[in-house]
């Protein structure tokens, strides 16, 4: 047993001690079953252990783990961006290796045992609700995975940062996916209206919360200057971070492929999507060159409708039905619908 798996090991003996069989472990209790199986342990070697243990176990307050992905856009951008004053709102006490050493750094958390576990290994610069009146350049979270709905603890977070913001400065925040449904659009609007626009996402590669969730998952930029269009690439790779963060901050999309930065707009939002809209447009201009003819929209040539909230279609002559799920052919006529 080399000396990482003893160390493993104790930590799960003085555990049992402390909980039995219990699975539901606090990161405080958690915290001090590390600390009495090595009080000289570093911060840094903290977050690595802890991440990999609660991993390795799937014990209830996976909720803490941040995506290595995530870690390598904001070191980057922090790196690139200077020395900036930063801000986390939705503090973990995992943010270990973010930034550099002497970078001013400021905790919020939402959990009070979170706080305390942390500080048993780490002092933090953490204030409170009231105290969030100073100007950051840099504001960072990874947030919680679950759905938007109005008042939820990701949307809270986000506008909190309106105020605190310099102007400027970045907020870079973790989302599922969702955030690019077109349900998610009447937040952003609203949040364009209290002055914070988004300017990038870009896609987490599936299984960067493995193995806690496979969801799908983004980095999300934004600040107080509104962008006309959208930057999107995929932080697959530590070695992408660079290029990535380079051509978003200096505003060029990149010669080295669709990956490291693009600019996309209207509906498309995200890279998985612009690879997949690309796709299709290069197999319809294909088509139109093969019979000599022209590559529309549709809206170009008809208006577009969808059911109302009683799941009925508005009435109009010459319609054609699209299903917006599965294979199910086209149909021209209401009675023909299979579902």
């Amino acid at each position: 047993m080399n000396e990482k798996e003893s160390f493993m090991s104790g930590i799960w003996t003085n555990l049992h001690k402390r909980c039995g069989s219990n699975h539901e472990i606090s990161l405080k209790v958690f915290t001090e079953a590390v600390i009495e199986t090595k009080p000289e342990i570093t911060y840094e070697e903290y977050c690595y252990l802890t991440k990999e243990f609660f991993a390795r176990r799937g014990i209830v307050g996976n909720s803490n783990y941040i995506p290595k992905e995530f870690c390598w856009f904001v070191r980057e951008f922090a790196k690139q961006n200077g020395h900036p004053k930063v801000f986390i709102p939705f503090a973990t006490g995992f943010e270990g290796g973010l930034f550099e050493d002497g970078t001013d750094v400021s905790y919020h958390f939402y959990s009070k045992e979170n706080e305390e576990a942390i500080k048993m290994v780490k002092e933090l610069n953490t204030i409170e609700d009231s105290e969030e009146n100073s100007p950051y350049d840099l504001i960072v979270a990874s947030l919680p995975l679950g759905p938007l709905t109005y008042k939820s603890i990701q949307t809270q977070v986000v506008e909190s940062c309106v105020e605190v913001l310099s102007k400027e400065g970045y907020c870079i925040f973790s989302f599922a996916k969702m955030i690019t449904l077109a349900s998610s659009s009447k937040w952003l609007s609203e949040l364009e209206q209290m002055g914070l626009f988004c300017n990038a996402i870009i896609d987490m590669p599936m299984g960067a919360y493995a193995p806690f969730t496979m969801v799908d998952s983004e980095i999300v930029v934004f600040s107080k200057r509104r962008s006309e269009k959208i930057f999107t690439g995929l932080m697959g790779e530590e070695e992408f971070a660079e290029k990535i963060v380079s051509n978003f901050l200096n505003g060029k999309p990149s010669t080295n492929g669709p990956k490291l930065g693009v600019y996309v707009e209207g509906d498309v939002k995200y890279y998985s999507d612009y690879i997949n809209v690309s796709r299709i447009q290069n197999k319809g201009k294909s088509l139109a060159k093969n019979y000599n003819g022209q590559l529309l929209k549709i809206s170009q040539i008809a208006s577009i409708h969808a059911p109302d909230n009683n799941n009925e279609f508005k009435e109009c002559d010459n319609a054609v039905y699209v299903p917006k799920l599965g294979n199910s052919p086209v149909i021209t006529d209401i009675p023909d619908f299979h579902i």
